[in-house]
C-alpha cells in the first residue's frame, strides 16, 4: 500500500493532493497543533506542537520523498530522510532546495541506481512537466514493486508493515 504524506502546506502539496482526488484514500497531511490543511481530501493528522516538531516527524516517516522546489525547511526534511536511508527524489528543474540550495543533501543530487538515465534527465529538465511527472510515476511504481516483492518473499514473517510516499 502506498500512503501519500504531505506537510499540509498550500501550493504544490495542495495541488498534488487535490489532483489525487477523494478516491485516493491513503492521503495523510501532517500538521502542527491547531492547523488544518483545508485541502478537502485526505486526512489531517496532528504531528507535533509546532512546525519544527512537525518537520522532524515528517522527515522520519517516509520511505520515498519527492521534493519539488522548496526552501530551507524542505532541505532540512530531505537531509534528515536521506541520512536515515530514505529515497529522496528531487525534481531539480524546479529550483530552490530541490536544485541543491539550503544545504540539501548532496548525495540526493546524484543519480541513484534504481533511476534510469531517462528518468534522471526528466528530473533535471525544464519545460515538460507531463514527461517529468510520468517519469517520476515510473520511478515510484518501480520502487513500490520492489518493496512488494520483498514483502511477499517474507510472507508470514512480517506484520504491520506499511509503505509511505
Amino acid at each position: 500500500m502506498v500512503v501519500v504524506l504531505t506537510g499540509g502546506m498550500p501550493g504544490v502539496q495542495q495541488t498534488f493532493a487535490q489532483s489525487l482526488g477523494p478516491n485516493f484514500d491513503a492521503q495523510v497531511h501532517l500538521l502542527p497543533e491547531g492547523k488544518t490543511s483545508d485541502f478537502g481530501v485526505g486526512t489531517d493528522i496532528i504531528a507535533g506542537h509546532d512546525l519544527p516538531e512537525r518537520m522532524q516527524i515528517f522527515g522520519s516517516l517516509g520511505h520515498v520523498y519527492v521534493c519539488i522546489e522548496g526552501g530551507p525547511g524542505v532541505a532540512k526534511e530531505a537531509k534528515q530522510a536521506f541520512e536515515r536511508g530514505a529515497k529522496v527524489l528531487p525534481i531539480m528543474s524546479t529550483g530552490g532546495a530541490s536544485s541543491g540550495m539550503f544545504d540539501f543533501p548532496q548525495g540526493a543530487l546524484e543519480k541513484p541506481d534504481f533511476v534510469t538515465d531517462y528518468q534522471w534527465s526528466m528530473m533535471k529538465a525544464q519545460g515538460d512537466p507531463d514527461a517529468t511527472a510520468s517519469a517520476m510515476t515510473d520511478v515510484i511504481f518501480g520502487i513500490a514493486g520492489k518493496q512488494t516483492e520483498a514483502l511477499e518473499s517474507m510472507e508470514g514473517q512480517v506484520s504491520g508493515v506499511y509503505w509511505s510516499l
